[in-house]
């Protein structure tokens, strides 16, 4: 069959007028339904933490992922979907969980400010110390490669990390998903030992200018103390873009 020119003309003005229509394609994604977990994250996608149980602060403020495997200073953390809603991050400490040696060297034999703190915070006859010294112990060690919190059940007591579980609950929609970030709720379950303090060794004394035997050296006891949800609040996970690959 024959097509003139006038008739061709016209199928191509009805095709241009078709594809510059104003009318929003339909995708058929229902943005309201819940966002799914992630299988496996990308390198990159960042979780940020906002405890709600009325501590000061959550133990992450927020950890960067590189996919299935995360690594810290004193920790490695494993990612694992378990259903459509919920993820997890299994986390096994190093030796910051078991001994403190590593992070004790670490913080009294560099010549740093932290270190004439920490002297001067575990230098007292006896190891009476406050819920805000116990904090201010953690503060300075857990950058140096500890893995210590304060016993949720007891503010005078520290306990040192051996594992540690964290439980995501998406409760965020599809639109947020598609737009770049997921949130919802979280817990954490830790199983711990016990943390005291002693008088320095010989070897700790000839170790570590400036430390007498007045000064009280933390030390994982290995006592355990069990399983225990230590922290609870929200979450936002901020998923980078990766092109040309599906989140």
């Amino acid at each position: 069959m024959k097509i003139t020119l006038p008739l061709l003309l016209t199928c191509t003005s009805v095709l241009f007028t078709s594809c510059d229509s104003n009318t929003p394609l339909d995708s058929g994604v229902d943005e309201s339904e819940l966002a799914t977990v992630l299988s496996v994250p990308a390198n990159g996608d960042t979780i940020t933490f906002s405890n709600t149980d009325g501590k000061a602060g959550p133990f992450l403020e927020e950890i960067t992922l590189t996919g299935a495997t995360t690594s810290t200073t004193s920790i490695n953390y494993e990612y694992s979907q378990v259903t459509s809603q919920r993820f997890d991050l299994n986390a096994v400490t190093q030796s910051g969980g078991t001994e403190l040696s590593g992070p004790l060297d670490n913080l009294l034999g560099e010549p740093v400010t932290l270190s004439s703190r920490f002297r001067e915070l575990i230098l007292r006859e006896e190891a009476d110390f406050t819920s805000d010294e116990l904090q201010e112990v953690i503060d300075l060690l857990n950058p140096s490669g500890a893995s210590l919190i304060i016993d949720p059940d007891d503010p005078l007591k520290i306990l040192s990390t051996i594992e540690r579980r964290y439980r995501f609950e998406v409760t965020s929609n599809l639109g947020d998903k598609i737009r770049g970030s997921m949130g919802g709720v979280y817990f954490a379950q830790e199983n711990s030992y016990l943390v005291s303090f002693r008088e320095p060794t010989t070897s700790e004394l000839n170790k570590y200018r400036f430390i007498t035997i007045q000064h009280k050296i933390p030390f994982i006891t290995g006592l355990a103390n069990g399983v225990q949800v230590t922290e609870r609040g929200t979450f936002v996970l901020d998923l980078v873009n990766r092109n040309n690959q599906p989140r």
